[in-house]
């Protein structure tokens, strides 16, 4: 009876122990189960984070934007127009069509230099300035001449005569590559008024008797600058770096042939220029 029960409880237990072997093995499958799910989750939560997905798209708007605002300031900044004024002789669309001047490009884009030289380029119209009139204009100044010659002021600027000494324009910013004659730039000049006339001084008229005595000569094209800076000693600026010392006021008129037949002989031997200085009435010079 006794060994009869024995076996029985131990029947009886076996059942129990598997079935709780058994529960045990399925709450570690659910809880592994579980933290499994939570590590996917996790993991799925790492890869695209919540704040990247903003600042990333962020960014991208703020590119748009900015690439948005670029170009409109560019837009913004494309010359449309050009402004003409000074010359009674072209009209500005014909001045605009002469130069070859076309709008559309960035305003910072187009070379004031240039300009100034393809409109003085036009027959009788010298460009005597050119500027930039943000953000999508150009201004260009122009007058109607035969400038013969450009005084150098002191603020930069010049004034602007023909061979008769008529102040053609004043204020001038570029002198258009025209024989520049220097030393009267404290010399007040009035528009549409002839520099010779009584109340100007003998400067100016030995200037201007210069200045013809230089267009009747070979080399008219080579002379870059004409300067009465010291009565006593006239000067006369070449290119190749040529400087003719003319003596003084009184006789700087007579050495002009002089200096010219000086040039045409010196430049093919020191073409890198030099000093000559004209005696009176000699054609003998010193060349240093």
């Amino acid at each position: 009876m006794e060994n009869t029960k024995n076996r029985n409880s131990g029947s009886n237990n076996e059942p129990e122990y598997g079935s709780r072997h058994s529960r045990n093995r399925s709450a570690d499958a659910l809880g592994n189960s579980a933290h499994g799910a939570r590590g996917a989750a996790g993991t799925r939560a790492r890869k695209v984070p919540h704040g990247v997905e903003s600042s990333s798209l962020g960014i991208l708007l703020l590119i748009a934007l900015l690439g948005f605002c670029g170009y409109t300031a560019y837009r913004f900044t494309c010359v449309d127009s050009f402004i003409v004024s000074g010359s009674g002789q072209y009209s500005a669309e014909q001045i605009i069509g002469l130069a070859g001047l076309q709008t559309g490009r960035h305003i910072l884009s187009y070379n004031t230099d240039e300009i100034s030289k393809n409109v003085s380029s036009i027959p009788n119209l010298i460009c005597t300035g050119v500027r930039r009139v943000f953000p999508n204009k150009i201004s260009i100044n122009v007058a109607d001449h035969n400038a013969a010659a450009a005084i150098p002021a002191a603020n930069g600027t010049y004034t602007l005569i023909d061979a008769e000494g008529l102040v053609l324009a004043i204020g001038a910013e570029s002198s258009g590559e025209l024989i520049l004659l220097r030393g009267m730039a404290n010399i007040g000049f009035v528009r549409n008024t002839v520099i010779t006339e009584k109340n100007h001084c003998l400067r100016t008229v030995t200037a201007m008797k210069l200045l013809a005595a230089v267009k009747e000569c070979d080399f008219a094209e080579s002379v870059i600058a004409i300067d009465l800076s010291n009565a006593a000693s006239i000067k006369l600026e070449l290119q190749h770096g040529y400087t003719f010392v003319l003596d003084d006021w009184r006789y700087a008129e007579g050495n002009i042939k002089t200096a010219a037949k000086a040039y045409a002989r010196l430049l093919p031997v020191y073409p890198s220029g030099g000093t000559v200085n004209i005696f009176k009435d000699s054609t003998v010079v010193d060349f240093t």
